[in-house]
């Protein structure tokens, strides 16, 4: 029988693979910038304008990309450390809730065991009391 994953050991695959996913972008997003420098510098020094205009938009864009890129994968790690906070927490608040519920049903299981002994001492009284009403009942009360 195949094992089968768990929740924790997915979600590291899951990070790993975008880790190197994101890395894959960043460095193909830089090998790009490097390409359109280099075609600017050769349309400047060749004098060709229209090269030297597409690199430089290019370039532009690619810095505006790279940064864009930079600052997600920022705000993505933000984002985790955020959710990895509210998780611990959420199990924090859930551990007291436990522990205040176990206090509560020792302290309820006390009370049950006193009242439990009030209702017998309360049966002794009430038999008492009808074993006498019915010898009154059947010595006094004639119909």
């Amino acid at each position: 029988m195949a094992r089968q994953h768990e929740p924790a050991e997915e979600l590291q695959g899951i990070r790993k693979r975008t880790f190197w996913d994101k890395r894959i972008i960043l460095s193909g997003e830089i090998a790009l910038c490097v390409i359109s420098g280099l075609l600017f510098a050769f349309g400047s020094y060749t004098g060709n304008s229209l090269l030297e205009g597409i690199a430089s938009n290019c370039f532009t864009a690619l810095i505006v990309t790279l940064l864009a890129t930079i600052v997600s994968w920022k705000t993505e790690t933000d984002v985790e450390r955020t959710i990895k906070l509210v998780e611990e927490e959420t199990e924090k608040r859930i551990r007291d809730i436990e522990d205040s519920t176990k206090a509560m049903t020792s302290e309820l299981e006390k009370s049950l065991a006193s009242l439990n002994g009030s209702i017998g001492a309360f049966s002794e009284v009430v038999d008492n009391y009808n074993g006498k009403a019915c010898t009154f009942c059947k010595n006094y009360i004639k119909d």
